[in-house]
């Protein structure tokens, strides 16, 4: 299995961002650039022990801290990953959910014209 994008959206000191990865990826760069957030994040998103601690998600988790309800609207965080080279297990598992991967333009391959005459495009 590869990850090979992260969106965080609301997420510690992110409030948009995509991530990019390809193969063996490395994050460099200074202090409070994001990347303990991206880890933080695929942590959120992979990891089962994450979900034993208690609370899974605080206050300093949420862009601004701000965690409490403005009027009616409640602040939400979105992660979302993309993931290929499942094992077949996975595959028959999450079967209706699954969408081919173009690493030609690093998106879904169902988004490129003409994708319906290239159905074994890309990745699952």
């Amino acid at each position: 299995m590869k990850v090979r994008r992260l969106s965080l959206e609301r997420f510690r000191g992110v409030r948009s961002g995509r991530v990019l990865l390809d193969g063996h990826s490395l994050l460099v760069g200074s202090n409070s650039v994001g990347k303990s957030t991206v880890c933080e994040a695929l942590e959120l998103i992979l990891g089962p022990e994450r979900m034993f601690r208690r609370p899974v998600v605080d206050e300093h988790d949420f862009y601004g801290g701000c965690y409490q309800p403005v009027g009616e609207e409640l602040p939400e965080i979105r992660l979302e990953a993309v993931l290929t080279g499942l094992s077949p297990t996975a595959e028959r598992r999450f079967g209706p959910h699954l969408r081919r991967w173009s690493d030609e333009t690093d998106d879904f391959a169902d988004l490129e014209p003409d994708s319906l005459e290239q159905a074994d495009a890309g990745q699952w």
